[in-house]
C-alpha cells in the first residue's frame, strides 16, 4: 500500500505543485487524499482550520494522529463515521451531496462548522485514485441560524405567560444544554437578590448548585460577578477562568474544588426600566465549549427581553390592580356619599314638614335643622373636594395659591368646625394653638390637610381626648394631631398613606380611604412631610411640617 501511495503522489506531483499556485491563498481548506487516508496535499488554509503551523507540518503528520485530535459531528450533533465522509463516498465511486459538520479539537477546545464537498480524480480506465476536499467554513451563518433559534425559543417562552417568575424558568431551561451547561437567573425583588432559577441537564446538580449556594452565600459586596452586574448594569465575560481567579473566589479547599470545574461564565443584566434588576448566569463546565463576544451579544439580547417581559408583566398586574381599587373605590365612594346626601334629604324634607308659622313659634327649632343641614352639607363638601383632589393629583396639575397663612388659626378654626363631630363621637378636643405660625402656603390645600388629620384621629380616636398642638421654629411650622385610640401596628404606619388604603376594615369605619394619601401628597407639594408614631391601643401622633417659605421648600 505504501507503494502505491507513493507512486501515487510521484504520478501527481506536478499537478499538485500547479495547483498550489491557485489554492495556496484562497480562504477555504483544501485537501487531496489517496484511497487510504494519506494526504497528499493540503493548503495553509487547511492546516490552519486543523490547528497545524502551516500545510508542511500538517502533510507530515500520520492521517491517524490527524484524525485523533478531532471529535467530527453531523448536523444533528451524532458522531460521523469516516465511512460517511464525502471523500470516502467519491473514492467508492459515489457522487456525494455536500455534507455539514461540526468539528471540535480535543485539545484546544475549539469548534467550527464546515460544508464539506468533495470529488474524485480518476485514472483512465475511470477508477477513482484520489479524492478532493473542500472545507468551506460556515461556523459564523451557522451560530447566527441558532442563535436566531435560541433567541425565538427564548422570546417564545417569556411571551407564554405573566407570571414571569415561571417564564425566566423556562428560559433557563431552555438554555441548557444548548448554550451553557448551567444557567442561573437571579431577581432583585424588595431589595433581596433569589435565584429565581437554576438549570443544567441533570437534576442532581441543581440540587448540588442549592447545596453550595447555601453553604457559601453570595459576597454582595463583590467587586465581580453577578454583584458588580447588578450595581453596574454591565455584563461580565471570562471565556476561560483562571486559576487565580477561582482561588480568589473560593472560601475553601471544597468550594475552590467546585469552582474549578467550571471552564467559562459569562453574565448579563436584566435590566427593567433602565436599572439592573437581575442577572443571567451561564456556565460553561466542557473544555470544549467557551463563550466568546458572539455568545455575549446573545446573551445580552435574551437578558432585555427578560427585562421587557417582567415589566409588561409588572404594568399589567398594575393595571389589574388599578381596576380592582378603581372599583373598590368606587363602591366605597358610592357608600359614602349616599349617607350624608341621604341625611340631607331627610332633613330639607323635615324642614319643608314645618308648617309656615314654625320658624315664628319655635325658632329653636328650625335652626337646629338647619344647623344639621349645613353640617351635612359640609361632609358631603368635603368628600366631594376629596374626589376633585385626586383628579389634579392624578393629572400631576396640583398649582398652589400661595398666600400668607397661619397654620394655628387654621386649626382653631378646623377644630372649631369639627367640635360637633368630636361630641358625638365623645372625643373631646384639646386645642394649644395660641401662637401665630405664619408661612407661605396655599390656605385652602393647608384647611385639608388639618381637617383629614382631625378627621382622622376622631374616627380611630375611641371617644377619647383629640390633643391639637401648632408650634414654629426657624425654618418650618409644626402641627401635631394627637389621639388616644386603637393605634396603628407598624407593618401598617406607611401603608395607612397610600391611595384607599386602612389599617382596619371598612366595615367597622367609614370613609373613602384616601384622606391620609390626600393629606401626605399636599403636605409634599408645599415641600413638607407627614409622619406617624403609633402603637397598638395606645393611639398615633401625626405631626406635619411645613417649611415656612416656597424657598425652604425648594431648598
Amino acid at each position: 500500500m505504501a507503494a502505491v501511495a507513493s507512486a501515487l503522489a510521484e504520478k501527481y506531483r506536478a499537478t499538485l505543485a500547479q495547483a498550489n499556485v491557485v489554492l495556496g491563498g484562497v480562504s477555504d481548506g483544501v485537501t487531496v487524499q489517496d484511497g487510504t487516508g494519506r494526504l497528499l496535499y493540503a493548503n495553509d488554509a487547511a492546516a490552519r482550520i486543523c490547528g497545524f503551523a502551516d500545510a508542511r507540518v500538517m502533510l507530515e503528520t500520520p492521517p491517524s494522529e490527524i484524525m485523533r485530535r478531532f471529535e467530527v459531528l453531523d448536523e444533528r450533533g451524532a458522531p460521523v463515521d469516516a465511512s460517511r465522509l464525502p471523500a470516502r463516498r467519491a473514492l467508492a465511486g459515489q457522487s456525494p451531496e455536500p455534507m455539514l459538520l461540526q468539528v471540535k479539537h480535543h485539545g484546544t477546545g475549539r469548534a467550527w462548522w464546515s460544508l464539506v464537498r468533495a470529488s474524485a480524480i480518476k485514472n483512465e480506465d475511470g477508477v477513482p485514485e484520489l479524492a478532493v476536499n473542500i472545507w468551506h467554513d460556515v461556523t459564523l451563518s451557522q451560530r447566527q441560524r441558532e442563535a436566531a433559534r435560541l433567541l425565538a425559543a427564548a422570546t417564545s417562552r417569556l411571551a407564554a405567560s405573566l407570571d414571569y417568575a415561571e417564564t425566566l424558568k423556562a428560559v433557563a431551561n431552555a438554555l441548557v444544554p444548548e448554550l451553557a451547561d448551567w444557567c442561573i437567573v437571579d431577581l432583585v425583588e424588595d431589595r433581596v437578590r433569589k435565584a429565581l432559577a437554576v438549570a443544567h441537564s441533570d437534576p442532581a446538580k441543581v440540587a448540588m448548585a442549592a447545596e453550595y449556594r447555601a453553604k457559601y452565600p453570595p459576597n454582595e459586596n463583590a467587586k465581580t460577578g453577578v454583584p458588580n452586574v447588578l450595581r453596574t448594569g454591565k455584563p461580565e465575560l471570562y471565556p476561560e477562568l483562571s486559576d487565580e481567579l477561582v482561588r480568589s473566589a473560593a472560601r475553601d479547599e471544597d468550594h475552590y474544588r467546585v469552582l474549578r470545574e467550571l471552564r467559562s461564565v459569562m453574565i448579563v443584566p436584566i435590566t427593567v426600566r433602565g436599572a439592573p434588576e437581575g442577572a443571567i448566569t451561564l456556565i460553561s463546565s466542557m473544555p470544549d465549549r467557551r463563550f466568546d463576544e458572539r455568545d455575549l451579544e446573545l446573551a445580552e439580547e435574551i437578558g432585555r427581553r427578560a427585562g421587557t417581559a417582567i415589566e409588561n408583566a409588572r404594568a399589567y398586574r398594575a393595571a389589574r390592580e388599578a381596576v380592582r381599587a378603581r372599583d373598590a373605590f368606587l363602591a366605597i365612594a358610592g357608600h359614602e356619599l349616599r349617607t350624608p346626601l341621604a341625611a340631607l334629604m331627610l332633613q330639607v324634607e323635615s324642614l319643608k314638614s314645618l308648617g309656615p308659622d314654625t320658624l315664628a313659634r319655635d325658632p329653636a327649632r328650625v335652626a337646629a335643622r338647619l344647623e344639621k343641614t349645613v353640617g351635612q352639607t359640609r361632609r358631603l363638601a368635603r368628600l366631594i373636594d376629596g374626589l376633585l383632589d385626586i383628579t389634579s393629583l392624578d393629572e400631576r396639575g396640583l398649582e398652589l395659591v400661595r398666600t400668607r397663612v397661619d397654620l394655628a388659626l387654621v386649626a382653631r378654626e378646623a377644630c372649631a368646625r369639627f367640635a360637633d363631630d368630636a361630641a358625638r363621637a365623645s372625643c373631646e378636643l384639646r386645642v394649644d394653638a395660641d401662637r401665630p405660625c405664619v408661612g407661605v402656603w396655599d390656605a385652602a390645600r393647608v384647611e385639608r390637610i388639618v381637617e383629614s388629620l382631625l378627621s382622622n384621629a376622631i374616627k380611630y380616636g375611641s371617644g377619647r381626648p383629640i390633643d391639637v398642638r401648632c408650634a414654629r421654629d426657624a425654618d418650618a411650622a409644626v402641627l401635631q394631631v394627637i389621639d388616644h385610640g386603637i393605634g396603628i401596628a407598624s407593618r401598617d404606619q406607611e401603608r395607612i398613606f397610600g391611595r384607599f388604603e386602612r389599617a382596619v376594615s371598612d366595615r367597622n369605619y367609614g370613609g373613602l380611604g384616601l384622606g391620609l394619601w390626600i393629606a401626605r401628597e399636599l403636605a409634599i407639594a408645599h415641600g413638607g412631610t407627614i409622619v406617624v408614631e403609633s402603637e397598638i391601643g395606645a393611639g398615633a401622633t401625626f405631626t406635619l411640617t411645613l417649611p415656612h417659605t416656597p424657598g425652604n421648600a425648594d431648598g
